[in-house]
């Protein structure tokens, strides 16, 4: 998880009392001392019971959650690893687990609530802003956007909803075309991100913060803008 996401875990499981365990295993992994030994012990035990959840209820929402906190555990352990090629490899594992998760969760027939939206986007900001994943995760974050358009339909998003998609969703998307050299698509994106955006002085903390982000986004597409122009005049 994101420094920004690490607390938006979704909510456990009323369904599957191993599901429930798996979440107590993993936040009572993060109190006390941090111990790579003892953290890899909880994960080995996650990952046995998430394999018994997938064996018991394949594909549902119970086993997503179960793969979700694998990721998250196994995100964790790479925290405390101290070999370079470790943390690689246990990271590596843990992207395994959360798009798994969040394959399970987008294949569900009836979405009631925005869990597999966040937990895309989760994923996805995580593989662009984290493991520089461009590509991963742009195909994840438009999943995302696409499922929250569908799941509103004809309705209007509230304002808190609406703005997660400007400044979480088309950012990362923005970011991540960006970095995949489509820089004029990502600035038609954070341009209109920024034209949507409220007053400066009317705009909440957290809007203040998404819209400081595109417009850094902005400033950079427009600072190599520049300095194309600048160097195809010296030719």
């Amino acid at each position: 998880m994101t420094k920004a996401n690490e607390e938006k875990t979704p909510p456990a499981s009323e369904k599957n009392a191993t599901v429930e365990i798996i979440i107590k295993l993993f936040w009572d992994s993060r109190k006390g001392v941090k111990d790579f030994a003892a953290a890899q012990k909880v994960e080995q035990e996650i990952a046995g019971l998430a394999a018994q959840v997938a064996a018991a209820e394949p594909n549902t929402a119970a086993h997503a959650d179960a793969l979700e906190y694998h990721y998250y555990m196994l995100l964790w352990l790479a925290k405390l690893a101290t070999g370079k090629a470790e943390r690689k490899q246990i990271r590596g594992r843990a992207y395994e687990a959360g798009a798994a998760s969040v394959s399970i969760l987008l294949q569900q027939e009836k979405q009631t609530d925005l869990h597999a939206v966040f937990s895309a986007s989760n994923l996805a900001g995580n593989l662009i802003r984290e493991e520089k994943r461009y590509q991963d995760g742009l195909r994840w974050m438009r999943e995302s956007s696409t499922l929250l358009v569908r799941m509103a339909g004809k309705k209007k998003l509230p304002k808190s909803i609406l703005h997660y998609k400007w400044y979480t969703q088309d950012y990362f998307i923005a970011l991540a075309h960006y970095h995949l050299g489509d820089k004029k698509l990502a600035k038609q994106i954070v341009k209109r991100i920024l034209r949507l955006a409220p007053p400066l002085d009317k705009a909440s903390w957290a809007d203040l913060k998404g819209i400081a982000k595109a417009a850094e986004l902005f400033a950079k597409i427009q600072l190599d803008e520049l300095k194309a122009s600048r160097e195809a005049k010296e030719k």
